[in-house]
């Protein structure tokens, strides 16, 4: 327990890196300019597609993006 209330524990399955390490391209997309940086392409083939299929089989899915 930390200040009497119990110690409660987050969990997660990915963190990306977008804030920077990126370059633009000539029709505004950013892609990776270092290791560190993760474009929209890299999250749609790790995330978007399995959670698209799984929604069509009528799974409840969920992504949180913050920033």
């Amino acid at each position: 327990m930390i200040g009497g209330k119990d110690t409660r524990k987050f969990e997660f399955d990915h963190a990306f890196w977008s804030f920077d390490g990126f370059k633009e391209e000539a029709d505004g997309y950013k892609s990776p300019a270092v290791s560190k940086y993760i474009d929209q392409k890299e999250v749609w083939k790790l995330l978007g597609e399995t959670m698209l299929d799984k929604a069509w089989k009528g799974l409840n899915t969920t992504i949180f993006a913050y920033g």
